[in-house]
């Protein structure tokens, strides 16, 4: 018999000893309360499985949350408690010294140099024993199965992905082509598809599900080359993500531990179950139908994200310290690059209560010979913001006497030099890289908190100055909203909230120590992706909706007037019913075509109201104001209809457009809208009926209509 949620609670409590009583923003009624705030993710449109599924993530999410006073109050290990520690801390000469104006909550985040192996390894061990391990593992195992009441209140958003504006720079002799869209101009992020105005890289799923590179030529429609990536053990890895940099390509892999998994939740309390590496792999594709390892790097953690300046890629993982006993911890108590720990000089603290690294490393791709640069900080981290110069690492927190937090960690790039840069801390938590920007020297961030006591959410924006202490703050901006989306643009801002309708608020930060709401536009849903167009246009996507709530199964696309930034206006929209977009969780998904003025749109178009759909590029132009369907790209499907929309994508060349999917590959002409070929990376006639696609042995060329 299915248990119900008060008896999954009752075992919950009994199972750990508090010192003092629960806290009331822990009770179970307002963790139920929690959870009905939880919204829909475009993942989660169709089918109730996946929503079911997502809830039970929350759930683990707020089992957490009691594991986190446990924690905080039966370990007092951290390293401050530690005198041996805090001796060798004083007597390096390099350690940061806290000033007299120092706070007591500063004087815990400064950053210690210098701390020893000896001392790294006796930490961990504390924080061993003291744990409660495998009453968490038995206690989430069972909270999984009882998600009978949190299927009605939606489902958990992943964060794990970005979004941005582009750069549309052709080198000599080749028509303009698209690029990644990017959130920093000159920073280039990894995506499942690259095009460098000849070829298109493609990372697709097999009929498996794992992840295989195709190499495409767009003038004659061959494919050149496909395969799977290798680790060092032989072991098929699926791709994460690709980048392309003229004749060499880096593919980046996320391989898990037989233990562990990705979990891309906004609480750092639940990284402890993420255990993995991250393969990177070098080739040489100077000859396209045979590409060359040159390298491979076995970065260990957790991907969390990854950026490339020039040759230069960084990479950021998260290396929870964990084991089956306390030989295993002592073999792993830092993180390892290609099987070696980390030298004591590459690691730091910044995050004396940690129990996870975060690992960066920098590689110069144009030599795959030389070594890779490093270094660790001990705490946490789930999203990223990187300039050419810079990069910041954002851990969110769930302290279950506190509330949520964000820390907030940034580095100096240089080559294959990365540098310590400033640590802080701003309450609640950044849904996505979005959220944070810098600008003349400021660092800005977006948060959401709950406020347990109240029980209301509070969206807030923090300016912060170089050494990431904050200067000023908006706070309670939409009163028991969350923040789903953030644009920054320089010296404004615009930001949407939710709960049943979609405010965008105009923000003035051209003061930074004086921020302002200017303006605000309430209309029926809200857009979970805002996108610029010049300075006085904003695109924003997302639901539609009534005035009472959102309709999570519609796509609507507005194009906002911000000239006057105390009265933004709705010009024009259009709305696609039935339907689904993952442009919210996959920002890279959105493109622009040809310099701007018309985009396009990767979106799931249901079939007569079934469980099947229509995966199509709608390209929308902007004329005298107005939105306007310039065309639409269907891409074939499996005869299912279940590839995944997450892997739609579309790019260009010259006047080529092409449509892509896990299934086929469908260009057509931008000028005349027509189909002119396609190629199909699975046979057909090789499947029996309703057993999916096998991958064609000899893959086929150029189909002609």
């Amino acid at each position: 018999m299915m248990k119900s949620n008060d008896d999954v609670f009752n075992e919950i409590r009994d199972q750990f000893s508090y010192p003092q009583e629960l806290p009331e923003n822990l009770s179970k009624e307002k963790i139920v309360s929690r959870l009905r705030r939880v919204r829909q993710s475009p993942k989660s449109t169709f089918t109730v499985r996946k929503i079911a599924s997502l809830a039970a993530a929350a759930v683990i999410v707020f089992v957490c949350g009691f594991v986190a006073v446990s924690h905080t109050e039966v370990g007092k290990t951290a390293l401050d408690q530690d005198p041996t520690v805090q001796e060798a801390a004083a007597q390096n000469a390099e350690t940061p010294k806290p000033s007299a104006a120092q706070s007591e909550e500063d004087k815990k985040t400064e950053v210690i140099g210098g701390v020893s192996d000896d001392e790294l390894l006796k930490h961990f061990l504390k924080l061993y024993r003291s744990d409660k391990m495998e009453s968490v593992r038995t206690t989430i195992a069972a909270a999984i199965g009882t998600v009978d009441d949190v299927v009605n209140y939606g489902s958990m958003k992943d964060y794990g992905a970005p979004e941005t504006s582009e750069s549309t720079d052709s080198p000599v002799g080749r028509e303009e082509y698209s690029s990644t869209n990017v959130q920093v101009q000159g920073v280039d992020e990894g995506d499942i598809i690259k095009n460098d105005g000849r070829y298109i890289y493609y990372a697709g799923s097999d009929s498996t599900g794992i992840k295989k590179l195709y190499i495409l030529d767009g003038e004659t429609m061959q494919v050149m080359y496909s395969g799977y990536v290798y680790d060092g053990n032989g072991d098929v890895q699926s791709i994460s993500e690709v980048y392309v940099n003229g004749d060499t390509m880096t593919v980046l892999c996320n391989r898990f531990g037989d233990d562990g998994y990705a979990f891309y939740d906004s609480f750092s309390c639940c990284s402890f179950y993420e255990k993995g590496d991250v393969i990177i792999s070098l080739y040489d594709i100077s000859d396209r139908t045979s590409p060359k390892l040159l390298r491979t790097h076995e970065q260990q953690g957790t991907y969390i994200s990854s950026r490339m300046v020039g040759n230069y890629l960084y990479t950021v993982s998260r290396y929870y310290v964990g084991g089956a006993d306390e030989e295993e911890i002592k073999k792993n108590y830092k993180p390892k690059l290609n099987g070696e720990l980390f030298a004591s000089d590459c690691v730091y603290v910044m995050n004396k209560d940690a129990r996870s690294y975060v690992s960066l490393t920098a590689i110069d791709t144009s030599k795959p010979e030389s070594e890779p640069g490093k270094l660790a900080v001990l705490g946490d981290g789930n999203s990223v913001y990187a300039t050419a110069e810079k990069l910041y690492v954002a851990g969110a927190v769930y302290d279950g006497y506190n509330g949520d937090y964000t820390k907030i960690n940034s580095f100096t790039l240089e080559g294959t030099v990365i540098g310590l840069g400033a640590n802080g801390k701003v309450k609640g938590t950044c849904i996505n890289q979005y959220a944070m920007d810098e600008y003349d020297g400021y660092f800005r961030i977006a948060t959401n908190y709950y406020d347990g006591n109240k029980d209301l959410d509070v969206s807030s924006l923090y300016i912060l100055d170089g050494d990431l202490k904050v200067v000023s703050k908006l706070e309670d901006i939409a009163r028991d909203e969350r923040i789903q989306s953030v644009r920054f643009m320089g010296k404004r801002a615009y930001l949407v909230t939710f709960r049943n309708t979609d405010p965008l608020f105009t923000l003035d930060l051209s003061d930074p120590k004086n921020p302002k709401i200017t303006g605000e536009l309430k209309l029926p849903g809200y857009s979970y992706y805002l996108h610029p167009v010049g300075e006085n246009l904003l695109l924003g996507i997302g639901y539609d909706g009534t005035a009472e709530n959102a309709d999570f199964e519609s796509t609507k696309v507005s194009l906002f007037d911000i000239s006057d930034i105390s009265n933004p206006v709705e010009k024009s929209k259009l709305v696609y019913n039935n339907s689904a977009c993952y442009v919210g969780d996959f920002p890279r998904a959105f493109l622009t075509v040809k310099s701007g003025e018309r985009y396009c749109l990767p979106i799931l178009l249901l079939k007569d109201n079934s469980y099947f759909y229509t995966q199509a590029c709608k390209i929308i132009s902007i004329e005298n104001g107005e939105l306007k369907e310039q065309n639409s790209f269907v891409c074939d499907t499996d005869d299912d209809g279940m590839s995944s929309g997450s892997s739609l994508r579309g790019a260009y060349m010259g006047d080529s457009f092409y449509c892509i999917n896990d299934f086929s590959l469908v260009r057509y002409s931008l000028a005349s809208g027509e189909r002119t070929g396609q190629v199909h990376f699975y046979d057909k006639k090789s499947a029996g009926a309703n057993q999916g696609y096998v991958v064609a042995t000899t893959m086929p060329a150029y189909i002609p209509e």
